[in-house]
């Protein structure tokens, strides 16, 4: 890996360190100034999952260091001399441990360092100028297939958030697009690295007869999930509309197009308590959350009852921390009113409203439940 950076660390180099700096800046932006708030979020969780395969390969590699010292016993065994299976010869027979960067795993040191190389460009090619100013017009609406959300992830395709072409500033090694795709034995002695599916591997005007990477709605997608939606960041909504419809339509793809506004502009488009599975997801949490409430009232009217019953003489219960935790109840069930059957008829103001007035109780009652239950106050 030193040789890949001139054997200095890539993330004191200022190429990193300054868009590190300004993806920080970013979390704490305006939300007015990062157009593309999802792409980011799939940024930072694809380089956490990036960090998490190169550690799993590195832990590979490193597994019998330090080697666990049962394994070295004081009398070494070499097998019944006379067995009827090989099964019955191995069972008493001590096998040789030797770590794997001993015994020339250079697939697994190419896949260790070359986890690395991609943990750096992902960072450094990630346009982030792209999601805070987005350029409707230079990006024209792409369906690319990918294996998302599951997997490793040299098998997704490619965000069109990356400069996949760019090999960064600090070495002199592939692409980003040839750094995705984990090695293969070819690639220890051989350059040539495997193209990927990707928004900038299609061209802008479609080809009729291209290739896979360039024309993939063409081929068979049975092997692909999951299609990727990319170049309508604000884009006019129906033109947008009309050209994902297009290609829906054009391709017979599995996807079926809503119109949501979740802010105050724009008009409702159906009137029928909708968006199909939208509302069915809704009125799912809806429930949950409604019979949450039903039964934490259950609960206090037991309490109370108790109390009746049984603290005649002493209160069973603290009077201050009971009128806290109703405070905190009536809270949440304010906030769970605001629910409305319908999605549609969703104020979401108020319910905004109610979640901040809710989320300082939420976050007192997770860092320290004892101090809202009231410690020794509960049998």
């Amino acid at each position: 890996m030193g040789n890949s950076f001139g054997y200095s660390n890539p993330f004191d180099q200022a190429a990193v360190s300054t868009k590190i700096t300004q993806l920080q800046a970013s979390l704490t932006a305006a939300p007015a100034t990062i157009k593309g708030i999802q792409y980011l979020w799939d940024f930072y969780k694809e380089l956490v999952l990036a960090w998490e395969e190169f550690l799993e390969a590195g832990h590979s590699l490193w597994y019998s260091c330090p080697t666990d010292p049962s394994l070295f016993p004081l009398h070494l065994m070499l097998g019944k001399a006379k067995t009827a299976t090989a099964e019955e010869f191995y069972k008493y027979r001590h096998g040789f441990v030797q770590p794997p960067i001993f015994n020339e795993q250079k697939l697994l040191k190419e896949t260790v360092a070359q986890r690395y190389r991609r943990l750096v460009l992902m960072i450094e090619t990630f346009e982030l100028e792209l999601i805070q100013k987005p350029s409707p017009d230079k990006f024209p609406i792409k369906i690319t297939p990918s294996k998302e959300k599951m997997g490793l992830l040299g098998q997704r395709s490619i965000p069109y958030y990356y400069n996949l072409k760019s090999k960064g500033t600090l070495g002199s090694w592939f692409s980003l697009e040839k750094t995705w795709k984990d090695p293969k034995p070819k690639n220890l002695w051989s350059a040539d690295r495997d193209e990927v599916l990707s928004y900038d591997n299609q061209p802008d005007t479609p080809k009729p007869n291209g290739t896979f990477l360039e024309s993939p709605l063409d081929y068979d997608l049975e092997d692909f999930p999951f299609l990727r939606i990319e170049g309508h960041l604000d884009q006019e909504l129906e033109k947008s509309k009309d050209a994902i419809l297009k290609m829906i339509k054009g391709f017979n793809l599995p996807i079926h197009l809503e119109t949501l506004h979740l802010d105050a502009g724009g008009s409702w488009e159906y009137k029928n308590c909708g968006w199909h599975d939208l509302q069915e997801e809704y009125a799912l949490h809806r429930f949950q959350l409604l019979g949450m409430v039903r039964d934490i009232q259950e609960i206090i009217h037991f309490l109370r009852e108790l109390n009746k019953k049984y603290g005649e003489k002493e209160e069973l219960f603290d009077k201050e921390v009971e009128e806290q935790v109703l405070k905190y109840f009536e809270l949440f069930e304010s906030w769970i009113a605001g629910l409305e059957e319908c999605l549609e008829n969703m104020d979401w103001q108020k319910f905004q409203d109610a979640y901040k007035k809710n989320t300082p109780g939420f976050t007192r009652f997770i860092a320290d439940p004892a101090e809202i239950s009231g410690q020794n106050s509960y049998p």
